[in-house]
């Protein structure tokens, strides 16, 4: 399983956060982020993701984070 960043609460996170936990089961989305704090914790409760941040660079360098998109 990879634990993966997301960078961007928008449409194009959102398509890709479906795809992945649509189809790609041992892939995750961990950590959300966004600019904004109240869209971060919208993405996270909508996708059942386990983190949010409106800090980018503690997005980037979770410790469990294997890959960043």
């Amino acid at each position: 399983m990879h634990g993966i960043s997301l960078l961007g609460s928008g449409l194009i996170g959102m398509f890709y956060t479906m795809a992945l936990h649509g189809r790609r089961r041992r892939d995750r989305v961990h950590v959300a982020y966004s600019r904004s704090a109240e869209r971060a914790k919208g993405f996270t409760e909508r996708w059942v993701i386990a983190k949010h941040t409106t800090n980018l660079e503690e997005a980037v360098r979770d410790p469990d984070t294997d890959v960043v998109a």
